[in-house]
């Protein structure tokens, strides 16, 4: 696969760039590249769709060679609108997939923060900085996961198990995130324990409140 990433990677680029000036609609590129990705999640899906761990070792390895991200996996799992405006139902099971793509962002984002660490010294007095951006990655999945929750609040028939259902995955979600987050980064030693305790708060604390807000909300 690491003989193809580049190859793959580059005629989403194309594709996404070719899209954006055909449409003309001055949206981000970005937003192309996403839906290039989705797209390859979607045929992976349907391929290997007969047993999910099969699945699941397709998209680690996707992720792995930076061929799809994590946010990717997080726009496929939950539905999304494809390039003909079709909308997609989320995933069976979409909350294992969402636990893989976030363990991996934020091993992903550990990495490329160790690369970049200027001394052993600057780890040894920890960097904020550093532990914020990795967060910042993990934060972009979960506000995701919290948007799309509300909006298929909204649109879910007025079943109230399924849509309390819903807010009870996304919770172990988020749970599943923090508790992994904070294991992670530890065990990196980029921040001190009191330090990484104040940045989940932080990172956390809205999105679980919007949650329990929606749980709240009357049928």
């Amino acid at each position: 696969l690491s003989n193809y990433s580049r190859m793959i990677t580059s005629a989403i680029t194309e594709d996404s760039k070719a899209l954006n000036a055909h449409h003309n609609r001055g949206e981000n590129l970005n937003e192309y590249v996403l839906a290039g990705e989705v797209y390859i999640l979607e045929q992976i899906d349907s391929l290997g769709g007969y047993s999910r761990g099969m699945v699941e070792a397709c998209i680690q390895l996707l992720i792995q060679h930076e061929i799809v991200s994590c946010l990717a996996v997080a726009r496929w799992m939950l539905g999304y609108e494809n390039v003909n405006s079709v909308q997609r139902s989320p995933i069976d099971r979409w909350w294992t997939m969402g636990c893989l793509a976030t363990r991996l962002c934020v091993l992903n984002a550990i990495d490329k923060n160790k690369n970049g660490m200027a001394s052993d010294t600057d780890a040894a007095n920890g960097d904020q900085q550093a532990a914020s951006q990795i967060l910042n990655e993990l934060m972009e999945i979960i506000k995701h996961v919290v948007k799309k929750a509300e909006s298929l609040w909204e649109s879910t028939p007025s079943e109230k198990n399924e849509r309390l259902g819903l807010v009870h995955q996304c919770r172990n979600l988020l749970s599943f995130s923090r508790k992994m987050a904070a294991k992670e980064i530890a065990a990196s030693k980029i921040v001190p324990a009191w330090q990484l305790d104040s940045l989940l708060v932080d990172a956390f604390e809205p999105q679980e409140a919007a949650l329990r807000s929606l749980a709240e909300r009357k049928f």
